[in-house]
């Protein structure tokens, strides 16, 4: 169940192969996508949403630090993010979300999908 409300289109692509996390460990989500139309006077290029907010690249690290911080030690090992991107949203934008979180030591990063083709279609 979604804790907060999208302000960004989210059509996630569909997955040649996935795999499910073995472990339950509640991912921190980061969703990428052009803006809802309510939202559009932010512009209208792709945007990252951190809970309720449009934030730039550049909020991705303290974000995450702070989040990090309330975890223990050992599930900050742990720590997983979770990036629901649009299906049309240019890898450069996700690229630059990856280092920002590989830099604040994040190592596990999923992406969410609308789940695996069926029969090659």
């Amino acid at each position: 169940m979604r804790e907060h409300s999208l302000k960004v289109k989210n059509r996630l692509p569909i997955a040649d192969q996935e795999k499910k996390i073995a472990r339950k460990v509640k991912p921190m989500h980061i969703y990428i996508g052009p803006p809802m139309a309510t939202y559009a006077s932010s512009g209208t290029s792709d945007m990252i949403q951190l809970n309720d907010q449009l934030v730039p690249v550049e909020a991705i690290k303290p974000y995450v630090l702070e989040a990090m911080s309330s975890e223990n030690e050992s599930d900050r090992v742990q720590f997983v993010a979770s990036l629901k991107v649009d299906k049309n949203v240019k890898m450069g934008l996700v690229k630059d979300v990856k280092a920002a979180l590989q830099e604040v030591g994040v190592r596990r990063i999923n992406y969410a999908t609308a789940g695996q083709k069926q029969n090659g279609y």
